[in-house]
Formats: C-alpha cells, sequence, structure tokens
C-alpha cells in the first residue's frame, strides 16, 4: 500500500506548470506568480481564516499558501500509507514537488522556503512540532539544506501615540509595562486569524520574519523526536519526570 502511494506520488509531482490539474490538489493550496523554484516560499498556514488573511498579506509574486486544517496526523505513529492517504499530507508533498522519504529529491523541491505559520499558543506549538518531524523524518535534505523556517509573529501588538511595539511573550509584555507611560492599545494576536491583512503583512510577510530551523546533532534529533512523539509511552513519561523543572511541571 505504501508503495502504490509512493508511486502515485512520483508520477503527480513532477514540475509546476498546470499544478492544480495536473496534481490533483485541493483548494487549500494558493499558488504564487513566479514559477522559478529559488523565488518562492511556501507557507503553512493554520486555518482557513488565517489562510484567508495571509493570501491577501503576502506577496502574490513569491508567496503560496497552504492552509492547514488543525493538527497533521502524527508522522512517527502513522503508518506511511496512512500519511499519503491523508489529504493534507499529500497535498503537501505533492505541491513541494520532490518526493517522499527514500526518493526525496531536493533538486526537484519547488520552493526555496518552507515557512510554518502556525498561531502562538500551545496548539500551534503542537502544529510546528508535528510538521517538523514530519519534514525531518520524510524530507531530511530539506531540513539540512536550510530550507525550513517557521514565521516569528508576536502575541501581542500594543500601540502607542509614538510607536507600534511588538511583543512575543506574556514576560515581555508585563514587563514593559511596569515602565510604559501615557496611553496605550493592545491587541492580542495569539490566532493569525485575528489579524487583518495589514497587521499580518507588518509582523510576517514584510522583511520575511522567518527563523530558520536548524539541526546541531541529527543523531540526538532523532532519538528525541522518537521519545516526544513517537508510539512507546514510557519513554516519553520518563523524559518528562526527568526534565519537569525545564518543562515547567511540578509533581510535587
Amino acid at each position: 500500500a505504501a508503495k502504490k502511494a509512493r508511486d502515485a506520488i512520483r508520477e503527480k509531482g513532477a514540475g509546476t506548470k498546470g499544478l492544480k490539474a495536473k496534481m490533483q490538489i485541493s483548494s487549500k493550496f494558493i499558488d504564487c506568480v513566479n514559477k522559478n523554484p529559488k523565488e518562492r516560499n511556501l507557507l503553512l498556514v493554520e486555518g482557513l481564516s488565517a489562510g484567508s488573511s495571509a493570501v491577501e498579506a503576502r506577496n502574490v509574486k513569491t508567496d503560496c499558501i497552504y492552509m492547514l486544517r488543525g493538527k497533521i496526523v502524527s508522522p512517527l505513529k502513522t503508518a506511511i500509507d496512512k500519511i499519503l492517504a491523508n489529504q493534507e499530507m499529500s497535498d503537501i508533498i505533492k505541491v513541494i514537488g520532490a518526493g517522499f522519504g527514500k526518493d526525496f529529491d531536493i533538486s526537484k523541491c519547488q520552493f526555496n522556503k518552507i515557512v510554518i505559520t502556525s498561531d502562538q499558543d500551545s496548539d500551534g506549538a503542537d502544529i510546528e512540532l508535528l510538521l517538523i518531524t514530519f519534514f525531518y523524518t520524510y524530507m531530511r535534505p530539506l531540513v539540512e539544506a536550510g530550507m525550513l523556517y517557521r514565521a516569528v509573529t508576536p502575541l501581542y501588538i500594543v500601540r502607542t501615540s509614538k510607536e507600534e511595539l511588538y511583543f512575543y511573550t506574556d514576560k515581555e509584555l508585563e514587563e514593559w509595562k511596569k515602565i510604559a507611560k501615557g496611553t496605550y492599545d493592545i491587541l492580542r494576536a495569539k490566532g493569525l486569524g485575528e489579524l487583518n491583512p495589514a497587521d499580518l503583512r507588518k509582523v510576517c510577510f514584510e522583511n520575511e520574519r522567518f527563523k530558520r530551523i536548524t539541526i546541531s546533532d541529527a543523531e540526538e534529533t532523532t532519538k528525541l523526536l522518537e521519545v516526544l512523539q513517537g508510539q512507546a509511552v514510557e519513554p516519553r513519561k520518563k523524559f518528562i519526570y526527568e526534565n519537569a523543572n525545564q518543562l515547567g511541571f511540578n509533581f510535587d
């Protein structure tokens, strides 16, 4: 079943000409004008609402959008044939156009940057980790080449009479409020869908506010992802207990 699914991906995943018709990708993928892979970005956006704002906020020449519907399937807990049968996973593999797993060929990648653009909350963090795990497991050359990014968007936008400020954590905002003077307005931006296109353009697309995801130790990364995302519960439970203080848990 996995081989048949791989073959289907391989047959449908070549080139960008006539992309939607040829590859039967869902309408959640929005293409850009430029067809040069070295000048194209693929932004994986959480939710249809955020996706709609991103479509308006993006650079139409270089930015493609794919709208995720919540959390993707867990790459290390799901059989390959089930991953390839999943609409969103199948779409992403086809859009990137470079194959999958052992058949992945980075020279056929249709983008210069793959950008995870999820919300700044716990669900967004889960989606980010699942996507990183997917790309690391099945498209590792893409990660090793420095082509995987995370969009860095603020949790709060503060507007004063003189300036607009961005804060990325609750702690940053609270520290600023202690020394702030005068009146100001605070916009909580945890959900990208809550931002209008003009604000989203400023906090994300202008100057490409993207953080590159890199690997410092491949062997250790593989082990850690298997513990955190794999099938076995006991190693994950053990890791949480051993790292409780760092993770912010208290078992007393």
